[in-house]
């Protein structure tokens, strides 16, 4: 359910930046539920210099060529390049 809330969001928001999510192509990404399970805690944000060099502050944009990074999401952990948690919390943000 929630893999469903973020990607109706991503799709029903015009957020600008870094990360472009297409639906095949690029990074497999696998959210997940669990902080301890995570490679990757995230926050989002509004502004795209506070993503500037930073892997862990993710900034969208709905433009391809104007992303840092190409991911799409998988429901299969296993398939997963890269498995995130999201926080609401920029401090927490950051690798495993």
């Amino acid at each position: 359910m929630r893999f469903f809330l973020i990607i109706l969001i991503l799709i029903t928001c015009s957020l600008a930046g870094n990360v472009y999510v297409s639906r095949s192509i690029g990074k497999a990404v696998y959210i997940t539920d669990s902080k301890s399970q995570a490679d990757l805690i995230v926050y989002i944000t509004r502004s795209k210099s506070a993503a500037k060099n930073r892997e862990e502050i993710w900034y969208y944009t709905d433009s391809k060529s104007q992303a840092d990074l190409v991911v799409y999401f998988t429901r299969s952990k296993s398939q997963a390049d890269l498995i995130i948690f999201f926080t609401d919390a920029k401090s927490q943000a950051g690798r495993r």
